[in-house]
């Protein structure tokens, strides 16, 4: 018998230690939290948990229209501390010890290093490397018109919702989104009123907002990790995750890390929102107020509104308002101010209703009720 086929026999019997009967002979007597931190390595959870500063700069950018021509600024700096990477794995860490016995630890180790687990902690170490991220963003695109078949879709989702990794990955980055948006908000002076004050009711609408293309990100990485492994292997690897060990190793690791993503983001807000008020929002007003003087020196006054609902296209958050406003406060203080400019300044004209299209065309009227025309 070989030994994919009896690691097959024995872990479809349920006999998840047996593994160590074809694991190598050489002795590896590691400590507790050696053993821990090998399953997180092993299973992916310490490079996502590397990764968090990352991952909320992300967020920031998204929040403040990275897309709109505003420079890209390094915001991953500003996390390094309050959702610091070995802090969290050490809570993560002190979680499992304290809740899992050394009879888990042992069976899920071995399924790793040995078992159904080995191939696809292998591929997690290969995608986590920048060669492997590099090639990850381009499969992801691929897929999105050409995707994988079926069978190997519906192996991953299941693999997705045994590990818990999208629910947990849409859960920090809602987290991380309320909180820059309500740091945005203290910042730019914003007050929200009636259902949009309401704390859950800002959870539920990013949670709507980000939950479906989270997911689809996810499960991308988990179709790219796992391409090169048979759907033979995939279900062995299945079985290894439906195990008792498996559901309370992936429900305590992956409840500790939104735990300690929670109490960093508690820390950061604080700090975030004076840097924000002190550094990089000036920075992107003044930088969109040069771009609007230069959009519309000489050009008709519609142009600049034109050009503002353009951008708007891309905005995602208070903070892309407020820069894309500056930019048309100061393209229209450059531009010419034509009837076809003041006629527009209706949102209902515009077919919309929203308050950044009232916040617009405030500055038309203003623009517009200062008398004649600037052109003919």
């Amino acid at each position: 018998m070989t030994r994919r086929s009896l690691r097959r026999t024995l872990f479809s019997a349920g006999v998840v230690l047996a593994l160590a009967a074809v694991a190598p002979t050489a002795a590896w007597s590691p400590s507790d939290e050696e053993r821990v931190l090998t399953l997180l390595e092993r299973s992916g959870l310490a490079a996502r948990i590397r990764e968090t500063p990352s991952l909320a700069a992300t967020q920031v950018l998204s929040a403040l229209g990275g897309n709109t021509g505003t420079p890209t600024l390094d915001f991953t700096r500003l996390f390094v501390q309050p959702l610091a990477p070995e802090a969290i794995l050490q809570s993560v860490t002190d979680a499992l010890l304290t809740e899992l016995d050394a009879e888990t630890f042992d069976a899920l180790v071995t399924g790793y290093r040995w078992g159904p687990g080995s191939d696809v902690a292998e591929a997690i170490a290969r995608t986590d490397s920048p060669d492997g991220r590099a090639q990850l963003a381009g499969y992801a695109r691929r897929i999105r018109s050409d995707p994988p078949s079926l069978q190997r879709r519906e192996l991953v989702r299941q693999i997705d919702e045994a590990t818990g990794l999208s629910e947990t990955r849409t859960a920090i980055v809602v987290a991380m989104t309320v909180s820059v948006t309500r740091a945005l908000d203290r910042t730019l002076g914003i007050e929200r009123s009636g259902v949009q004050a309401d704390p859950a009711w800002m959870i539920a609408a990013v949670r709507a907002r980000l939950e479906a293309p989270t997911r689809e990100q996810a499960r991308a990485y988990l179709l790219f990790v796992t391409r090169t492994l048979a759907p033979a292997s995939l279900s062995e690897f299945l079985e290894l995750l439906r195990t008792d060990a498996a559901r309370r190793y992936a429900r305590t690791a992956n409840a500790a890390y939104e735990r300690g993503v929670g109490a960093g983001l508690e820390t950061f807000d604080e700090h975030f929102t004076a840097w924000l008020a002190q550094q990089e929002m000036p920075a992107l007003r003044q930088a969109a107020r040069e771009q609007g003087r230069s959009f519309g020196g000489g050009l008709p006054g519609d142009h600049c509104l034109r050009e503002a609902f353009r951008r708007d296209r891309h905005c995602r958050d208070v903070a892309c308002e407020a820069v894309n406003i500056d930019f048309l406060d100061a393209c229209l203080a450059a531009s010419l101010r034509t009837p076809e400019l003041c006629a527009a300044a209706s949102c209902t004209q515009q077919g919309r209703g929203d308050r950044f299209c009232r916040r617009l065309m405030t500055s038309v009227e203003a623009r517009c009720s200062g008398g004649s025309s600037d052109a003919s």
